[in-house]
């Protein structure tokens, strides 16, 4: 199975020397990169915007609701087959430890 060169495999790792080329550079690249945001923040890039408040105030909490709403309806004729499966097959739905009596 051949790939696509350029996009296939691992993510190219910047050299040592490029790493310390871009911290000797960051004086001078920043400045502009935040101009350049802020020129594309104002001409409305959505984007950019919200790249620049994340930068300044950090991004939002984000929680996930991952409990499942549901809702089973059940029709009396359902319910008394269920009723006489369970019947049927002798299962204790409730089994109460010795000593302990309904309330």
């Amino acid at each position: 199975m051949a790939g696509v060169k350029g996009k296939s495999g691992r993510k190219r790792i910047p050299s040592n020397e490029e790493k310390e080329w871009l911290e000797s550079q960051r004086a001078v690249l920043l400045p502009i990169a935040f101009r350049i945001l802020k020129v594309k923040a104002r001409e409305g890039s959505e984007n950019a915007a919200r790249y620049i408040i994340d930068r300044f105030l950090g991004t939002p909490h984000q929680s996930i609701d991952h409990r499942v709403k549901a809702e089973v309806i059940v029709t009396p004729d359902e319910y008394e087959l269920a009723a006489r499966e369970l019947l049927e097959a002798q299962v204790q739905v409730l089994q109460l430890p010795q000593g302990v009596t309904k309330a």
